[in-house]
């Protein structure tokens, strides 16, 4: 059993309160356990040694936004999964999540199905998304770009 290392940044504090009881919830539920690390800029971000596998990132942060500080992030640890936050505004929270795959997903009717042939090495699946997006009376989306190769996922839940 390993323990995922999660960063969640944004200077946004109550965001990081919101994803954090996110994912503790998420957490408790599954028996999943994680060390979630909350920041609140890019530049405390930048003075950790915490190798992360997941990074909830906002991208409108200052100083040094989301976007770059995942690309810098990425930079040292290329196998980590970022996901976006994206405040619309004081009602909703989206998170934008993009993971390359070499297939397109294949569909069972109106749903994605798993590829994979090894249940133990699932990660945070489709369903799991959905469960979460409708607990918190939220919204998935999933999309697969032919042309870029890469999975979309986002999530708008109510904030």
């Amino acid at each position: 059993f390993v323990m995922l290392n999660i960063l969640v940044c944004d200077d946004d504090k109550d965001i990081v309160n919101q994803v954090n009881t996110l994912l503790t919830d998420f957490g408790k539920k599954t028996g999943l356990d994680f060390f979630i690390d909350l920041k609140n800029s890019a530049k405390d971000v930048l003075k950790s040694s915490v190798n992360y596998d997941i990074a909830f990132i906002d991208i409108e942060m200052p100083e040094i936004n989301g976007l770059t500080l995942a690309e810098m992030s990425n930079q040292t640890n290329e196998d980590m999964i970022v996901i976006v936050i994206d405040k619309v505004n004081e009602q909703f929270i989206i998170f934008k999540i993009s993971n390359s795959c070499d297939f397109a997903p294949q569909k069972d009717g109106k749903h994605y199905k798993t590829s994979k042939t090894d249940n133990e090495i699932h990660g945070i699946g489709i369903k799991s998304i959905n469960r979460i997006a409708k607990k918190y009376n939220g919204y998935s989306k999933f999309a697969y770009n032919e042309n870029e190769k890469t999975f979309y996922s986002s999530v708008i839940l109510k904030g």
